[in-house]
């Protein structure tokens, strides 16, 4: 009603003096992130995952002034007192220029998932890479970096990821598949 949209407990999205439907999505504004983006953003935004009070933003051509080209980031976001904020920006600890990490991203839970599909490998090529961070409290912590068990020079491991749960699948570019982890080690 008009005293939800006065008080900020609804949204009117297009300012037409009435609640919108948004579904199970309840704050349909647009997120302003302040001036904290690399200059140039980086491909900003390519990957976008949301949980919670979470969220993830890959900028995989992001390049830092101290490097010689572009070697991605992820920006974790974290929205405090209904405002989102910039909590922490990720690169690979082995960031290689062209690895495009931050090209895909997901988020369940304490778990984060950063692919990073144009990695090099020792077979030539772009084998690619994905990083498995997890949460304690409010601190995030890398945790594993996974490769394909059957690498191949161009099949581009991690150019999507998803996780559900103790469920993590790796989409692969060259090849029509995918390879699916169990959070016990098994695939």
């Amino acid at each position: 009603d008009d005293f939800d949209i006065a008080s900020g407990f609804s949204n009117d999205c297009n300012s037409d003096g009435r609640p919108d439907e948004c579904g199970a999505l309840h704050d349909c504004r647009p997120v302003r992130l302040g001036s904290w983006l690399p200059l140039g953003y980086g491909e900003f935004g390519y990957a976008i995952a949301l949980d919670g009070d979470w969220a993830l933003a890959g900028a995989p051509a992001h390049s830092p002034e101290d490097y010689g080209g572009p070697i991605g980031a992820v920006y974790v976001l974290h929205r405090e007192l209904g405002v989102w904020v910039r909590h922490a920006r990720w690169t690979a600890p082995d960031a290689e220029i062209g690895a495009r990490f931050g090209e895909s991203v997901a988020i369940d839970g304490d778990f984060a998932v950063v692919g990073a599909p144009d990695t090099a490998c020792n077979l030539g090529g772009r084998c690619g890479a994905v990083y498995v961070y997890r949460r304690f409290g409010l601190r995030w912590f890398l945790q594993q970096r996974l490769a394909s068990p059957t690498p191949a020079p161009e099949a581009h491991f991690g150019r999507s990821v998803s996780i559900s749960g103790d469920v993590l699948a790796v989409g692969l570019y060259e090849t029509p598949a995918a390879v699916v982890f169990r959070r016990d080690g098994s695939q």
